[in-house]
């Protein structure tokens, strides 16, 4: 049902059979998205996924043992089902996947008594359970025991009449429908969390370091920490958190600090104190750097020495003399340092200083060196990777990219507004273009470039060598400032594919394609009386046969040869080809008998093998069909039953082509059968649009 109250849709009818209704008394649905609905006519329990496909029903035992008056049901977070049965007066608790995990009565004791139970919510640890006969609330433990209870038959605050349903939030305020007094009451639950347990504290030279188990209870929201100077002193607050560790950065080395932590309770209540702990901060330093050594560039300055092996190092400070003044570089962790950005032929004097995990700094070590005359420019351009581009997937390049390059600023300047273009003439109508803000002196940056192709790509009848443009420009001083460079790649016509990336072969599946639909709904209109996918799948099968389709290998470039090397640029047809030809590769008639099956709403899958294709096509989900794989012709996988079928033997039965595709599954089943989604596939490589006179 929507927002504004209509429905959206609906499911179910009257009767006893499955996915059918006789007094349904309430619905709960769990966090896995089961929909749970019980129903005291047919004393059951019945499931259901969230668009109203019955899954199954939930008994109390595995030979289906029925139960009273499920009256009320529940869902806590870990997806186990409590079933008030109201005539019986007893709680069932099921698992999430309708084991009976336990069962309690819930009459009369000498705690308690229940008169009418009517309606159940539970949390994580406990269970809630709305008697209209007394007319409130009692509060158990999940294993039944008795725990509260609270309310009375009345009309004022808090006092419930004739209370039909009862719901939780956020497991701390519980709802009521006030029937006889005709009103929801709202009742908050004060929460009082147990102290934490196991909690130590560790000091080092940043600080103490205070650590607990955290709470299992999920009406804890936080924890408090209180700080002492001494163990028998006033504890002050220090900090909250919602981790079960805190850092105690404010405190001096070499003096002992005490703490104690608290839990606190989401609109509820602080715990007791922990047990105290305490710790003390450690003042360590270490020694210079050794071993420096300088080794100049023309436009920067490498710098190494021998690590530190103190446990207590944190990092190395550098610096470098500016203008007769010693100022800080860079700051590391490891035992060298590149000073970028320099200016060619010039004298540097560096002071290097190890720091401690206490910040405080070592004696420093010293060199100078003096940069080489300079041959760089002032901007280089390099590129790290160009890939040769698939017209049939060209879109994928607006957002995956064509290739990454790297731009280095040699200069001692920090250069602003740096403007990357990138462009390939005739197929791009317009540059590609990136800014940068600001490239740091000796800096470089990686950049990916994305192109937006024309519709022109489209026509490349064959592989055609092309050249890219990348620019790069600045102003420098009021000056545009250019820098270029060319690299040369292949456009492949739109047959081509490499099979480094075996989803790119989901662009070929076109079932979106004309001609591929007039085919397929030409046969599939002469089955009108029926939707099964198994039957769709024969018929299909059996038409490519009659019109004359043959498998046909291509001995220069099969499949068997060219899907072992993922740099082979292999050649596919598209099903209207295919169609056309009445002859393919396996590949070809996969790729046709998947864009055909597809078409009619039939879920498939590619599956590989070493040096051969074939595939295979659902028939529904598990909870329909069950697990039988009727002898091994039937494949299980992910919640579905899945047909095999050996494509290449049409012309032949049906039923032959699927015991053979059925037979080679499980004969390569963990030695190298690999399958592929075609959904998932088609996120990344949308189909081809072929032309309509192509």
């Amino acid at each position: 049902m929507r927002n504004n109250g209509e429905v959206d849709f609906s499911f179910g009818s009257s009767g006893s059979s499955e996915g059918c209704f006789s007094f349904p008394k309430d619905i709960a649905i769990s966090n896995k998205g089961i929909v749970y609905i019980a129903e005291s006519g047919n004393k059951r329990v019945q499931t259901f996924n969230t668009d109203g496909v019955f899954l199954g029903v939930v008994a109390k035992d595995g030979a289906g043992k029925l139960m009273k008056t499920p009256h009320a049901i529940a869902v806590d977070s870990k997806g186990a089902l409590y079933v008030l049965d109201s005539n019986n007066k007893s709680v069932m608790i099921f698992s999430s996947h309708g084991m009976l995990l336990r069962e309690f009565g819930i009459g009369a004791s000498d705690d308690y008594i229940i008169k009418k139970p009517v309606e159940i919510t539970v949390t994580d640890d406990k269970i809630f359970i709305l008697d209209a006969g007394t007319s409130n609330i009692k509060m158990l433990s999940k294993d039944g025991k008795f725990i509260s209870e609270f309310s009375s038959e009345g009309k004022g605050n808090g006092d419930l009449k004739n209370p039909t349903s009862i719901t939780l939030i956020d497991d701390i305020k519980l709802l009521v429908s006030d029937t006889g007094n005709s009103r929801i009451q709202s009742f908050m639950i004060q929460h009082t969390p147990a102290p934490p347990q196991n909690v130590t504290a560790k000091g080092d030279t940043r600080g103490i370091n205070i650590h607990w188990e955290k709470d299992s209870e999920s009406f804890v929201e936080k924890y408090a920490i209180y700080k002492s100077d001494a163990a028998s002193g006033k504890f002050g607050f220090l900090a909250e958190t919602s981790d079960a560790s805190y850092v105690d950065k404010d405190v001096l080395p070499e003096k002992e600090y005490h703490y104690v932590v608290t839990a606190f309770a989401r609109e509820g209540n602080e715990s007791f104190r922990s047990e105290t702990v305490s710790a003390v901060p450690i003042r360590r330093i270490v020694s210079a750097p050794a071993g420096l050594k300088a080794t100049p560039y023309d436009f920067f300055v490498e710098l190494t020495w021998d690590k530190n092996k103190e446990d207590c190092f944190a990092h190395y400070i550098v610096y470098r003399k500016v203008d007769a003044i010693m100022k800080e570089v860079g700051r590391t962790e490891e035992p060298f340092f590149t000073d970028k950005g320099l200016e060619p032929a010039t004298q540097y004097l560096y002071n290097i200083f190890a720091v401690s995990t206490d910040d405080v700094e070592s004696e420093k070590t010293s060199i100078e060196t003096k940069t080489f005359i300079g041959t760089r420019p002032p901007l280089e351009i390099d590129v790290l990777e160009m890939q040769d581009i698939f017209s049939n997937t060209y879109k994928v390049y607006e957002n995956k990219g064509i290739g990454r390059i790297r731009i280095t600023n040699n200069t001692k300047d920090r250069i602003s507004k740096l403007k990357v273009s990138f462009s390939i003439k005739n197929f791009m109508d317009f540059p590609s273009e990136t800014e940068l803000e600001n490239l740091p002196p000796g800096e470089n940056i990686d950049f990916t470039l994305k192109a937006v192709f024309n519709n022109k790509i489209l026509d490349v009848t064959e592989d055609t060598p092309v050249q890219t443009e990348i620019t790069v420009s600045y102003y420098s001083n009021q000056q545009l400032k250019t820098f270029s460079k060319n690299y040369t790649i292949n456009i492949y016509e739109k047959h081509k594919m490499t099979w480094d990336d075996r989803e790119r072969v989901a662009a070929f599946v076109t079932t979106k394609d004309s001609v591929l639909l007039e085919f397929t709904r030409y046969i599939a209109t002469q089955y009108r009386v029926t939707s099964e996918p198994l039957l769709y799948a024969s018929v299909i099968f059996n038409a490519l046969g009659v019109m004359g389709m043959t498998y046909m290998q291509d001995p220069t470039n099969s499949y068997q040869i060219t899907s072992g090397k993922t740099d082979f640029v292999d050649y596919l047809q598209h099903p209207r080809e295919t169609l056309k030809r009445k002859s393919g590769d396996c590949d070809d008639l996969v790729i046709l008998y998947v864009a055909a099956l597809e078409s009619l709403g039939i879920r498939t899958k590619f599956i590989e093998i070493p040096g051969h294709m074939f595939m295979m096509f659902s028939i529904g989900m598990v909870t329909d069909f069950g697990e039988d794989t009727m002898d091994g012709l039937f494949v299980i996988d992910e919640g579905r039953v899945w047909a095999p079928i050996e494509v290449t033997m049409v012309g032949e039965p049906f039923i032959r082509a699927w015991e053979v595709g059925s037979k080679k599954y499980y004969k390569w089943e963990g030695r190298g059968l690999n399958t592929m989604e075609l959904h998932s596939a088609w996120s990344k490589y949308k189909p081809a649009s072929l032309p309509l006179s192509d």
